[in-house]
């Protein structure tokens, strides 16, 4: 018995199946709307056929997700500083935005760690870090994080930017995080 036959795959009554949608062509919709417009939106033998411009909205090529290890020292950077172990003032760095540091009290204050002086006995740990593949200039990721001694999840998102180190010196591209939040 042959499997590889020329059996062909049959709808099943009482079922419904998707397909991915298409646009109607344009010879069906001529024949179906008679008018002056379609009949002269039909491709001629002499003319060359209508090519669209591409939308400004039209999904762009995938952009490379952060390098994990570059990610990961991030995260080590902001745990420090959120254990007291680093000062606040090194997050203003241009790899994270502006209100990163800003939500640190808080979010010492949220999860009860004392003020920055009170140094925990262990210093928190960054487990493991999950990056979802960018589609543009923007990426989200998570991470597992120990903190005084809990395991607690990260998530947070980050973003493609231009930045200057010197006025004089060309802007490169660096990932900054954008958001961080605790689970």
């Amino acid at each position: 018995m042959n499997l590889h036959s020329t059996h062909r795959l049959q709808p099943i009554p009482g079922y419904l199946y998707l397909a991915r949608p298409a646009p109607p062509s344009l010879t069906a919709l001529s024949d179906s709307l008679p008018s002056p417009l379609f009949a002269d939106a039909t491709p001629s033998p002499d003319r060359a056929p209508h090519h669209p411009v591409p939308s400004p909205h039209a999904r762009q090529a995938p952009v490379a997700a952060p390098d994990k290890a570059d990610l990961a020292r991030l995260l080590i950077v902001w745990l420090e500083a959120l254990d007291g172990r680093r000062s606040p003032a090194t997050l203003k760095s241009v790899r994270f935005h502006p209100h990163v540091p800003a939500t640190l009290p808080s979010l010492r204050q949220r999860l009860q760690l004392g003020t920055p002086t009170d140094r925990a006995d262990a210093a928190s740990m960054l487990n493991t870090v999950h990056i979802q593949q960018a589609a543009t200039h923007k990426t989200r990721f998570c991470a597992s994080v120990v903190i005084r001694g809990r395991v607690r999840a990260l998530a947070g998102t980050g973003r493609l930017v231009r930045v200057r180190k010197h006025k004089e010196s060309p802007a490169a591209v660096v990932w900054r995080v954008e958001t961080l939040h605790i689970i």
